[in-house]
């Protein structure tokens, strides 16, 4: 026998006892398609959040824009290990079980491959951008105790001069204050005090 036929021998030996029922179930297997997530972006602006402020009497307008939150899809083809049972029962009768399952997880890792990465929404919306002056908006006040309505624009620092449209013989004490916007009317707050203009 000439070394080349050994080799080939040697060879077709090493394959044998390689390629055991869980190696060979791996390599017969279907593909598995895993979806992983990766890193996340802010998308694109969808709405706002108004605030208001208040500093010495003097009530300001922001609103905080939000967006949609997008995140990366990552999704990997893959074999899964497959026969642990077959690889354990061959242990106790020739003492290759745990070789050839160790030849299934080393072709699982082998076979990692990336299908496709894609930037997708979420379903999450998240603070985007700084707060900005809310100037010109159109709010409208509703007084309670006076059972008034007043339709007003903020100006161009976004306050609300409330001073002036609160009369002093009515002692206004709750202000409920909303936005329009987009023909939807949106609740901010309830200004609940005392004031002496």
């Amino acid at each position: 026998m000439n070394w080349k036929t050994g080799f080939q021998l040697l060879l077709a030996l090493f394959m044998l006892l390689s390629v055991g029922c869980a190696s060979g179930l791996t390599l017969v297997a279907p593909r598995v398609k895993e979806v992983s997530y990766g890193k996340k972006e802010t998308g694109d602006r969808i709405n706002v959040i108004y605030r208001l402020d208040e500093n010495r009497g003097i009530y300001t307008l922001t609103r905080q824009p939000l967006c949609k939150e997008q995140v990366e899809e990552i999704t990997t083809s893959r074999k899964r290990p497959r026969g642990l049972f077959f690889a354990l029962c061959e242990v106790p009768l020739y003492g290759l079980g745990l070789a050839d399952y160790l030849v299934a997880k080393i072709y699982t890792g082998l076979s990692d491959k990336e299908v496709s990465r894609t930037m997708v929404d979420s379903g999450q919306v998240i603070p985007c951008g700084e707060p900005e002056q809310a100037c010109q908006e159109e709010v409208i006040l509703q007084f309670p105790d006076s059972e008034r309505v007043q339709h007003i624009l903020t100006d161009d620092s976004a306050r609300i001069p409330l001073e002036t449209l609160i009369a002093k013989e009515t002692q206004d004490l709750h202000i409920n204050v909303f936005v329009k916007r987009e023909g939807d009317i949106l609740y901010i707050k309830t200004i609940d005090q005392t004031f002496t203009f």
